[in-house]
């Protein structure tokens, strides 16, 4: 994605950057693209192609690896390994595979160092606001307190890899399966030989090596999705190692009774949360860590989520309207990757 020459902008370019970052500069290869569709948005992926390495193979390794996320995490699919978790009997240990067993202990250590703000069981809440895979029509207070029993009710075996809950779970892993299921992609590509590469799905990226040129691949913080008429200075960020998520109410919103409401639930009060906050931008090293945390901190609202997030050292970057102006700030991890210069 190309920054445009119009407006002022600043520039990450992550500080650690292995030299062998770089072994793609003067390839002379090919740079393609390749898209598609997955977990109800888009997909995109720009890399060199080595010229023994054809498309299809590129493709195929791509979306088999997003297939496989779909396969295990999806909570829209009755079949599904997470829907079957969801089902198995009060107490009884279920032995999860390897993807599925990363992705629930992720979401449970967030969980914790959120203080539940963060929560991969809010799958019933997601439901009766109308976002989950069963909506319900009608939703009474009583619906609220009784859909949600917390995090707490699930319990990991690292050593069996196995997870049990106590018989009233509703997991949904949406605010981190997508971004796993970029890494996962990603990872198989680096060990296809695509060692320069831009992966996304739906505005979340990770990023290795460059482009023939030696240039990074740059991409253009968007965290309203463009759809502000106000504007702030822009940032393009040097996607070499680093993956970024955002999470914000610029979609997935609904109306109902002449009020709106978006998909960000907070397990305390059981419906979406409110205030100023329009978006949280994360950038991690893995799009993992970038997705759940960018849900998390939006969810915690900006004071909370910037005290946890300095603590936490994460590089993140909130937006915000504050006296009817579009505004920002940024943690100090984020602050000191900004070159104001470029």
């Amino acid at each position: 994605m190309n920054a445009s020459n119009d407006r002022s902008r600043r520039v990450i370019i992550p500080a650690d950057i292995h030299p062998s970052a770089l072994r793609g500069a003067g390839s002379g290869l090919t740079v393609c693209l390749l898209e598609g569709e997955t977990m109800g948005t888009y997909w995109r992926c720009h890399f060199q192609q080595p010229t023994d390495i054809p498309e299809r193979r590129v493709r195929e390794c791509i979306e088999r690896s997003f297939g496989l996320v779909v396969q295990q995490m999806s909570h829209w699919d009755e079949h599904s390994e997470l829907s079957r978790f969801n089902a198995s009997p009060e107490n009884q240990a279920m032995r999860l595979s390897p993807e599925f067993f990363t992705v629930l202990e992720k979401s449970l250590t967030i969980a914790e160092l959120t203080d539940g703000a963060y929560d991969p069981t809010v799958g019933k809440l997601v439901s009766l606001n109308g976002f989950g895979p069963t909506p319900s029509a009608t939703q009474t207070q009583s619906d609220f307190s009784n859909a949600h029993r917390g995090w707490k009710q699930i319990s990991l075996n690292p050593t069996d890899q196995t997870a049990r809950h106590d018989g009233h779970c509703h997991l949904d892993l949406s605010s981190i399966a997508k971004g796993y299921a970029i890494d996962l992609a990603s990872s198989r590509l680096l060990r296809l030989g695509i060692e320069n590469h831009l992966l996304e799905i739906g505005g979340e990226f990770i990023g290795h090596g460059c482009k023939p040129d030696g240039q990074p691949w740059w991409t253009v913080l968007d965290p309203l999705g463009g759809q502000s008429n106000q504007q702030t200075e822009e940032i393009v960020i040097a996607m070499c190692g680093i993956a970024l998520a955002t999470s914000g109410i610029a979609e997935n919103q609904i109306e109902s009774e002449g009020r709106i409401t978006h998909h960000l639930i907070d397990p305390s009060t059981g419906h979406c949360t409110s205030g100023n906050l329009l978006a949280v931008s994360v950038i991690a090293s893995t799009c993992m860590e970038a997705d759940a945390w960018a849900t998390a901190l939006f969810i915690l609202g900006r004071e909370k989520a910037k005290h946890l997030a300095e603590q936490q050292k994460i590089a993140a970057s909130f937006t915000f309207i504050e006296d009817e102006i579009l505004t920002e700030s940024h943690t100090l991890a984020f602050s000191e990757m900004l070159d104001d210069d470029f």
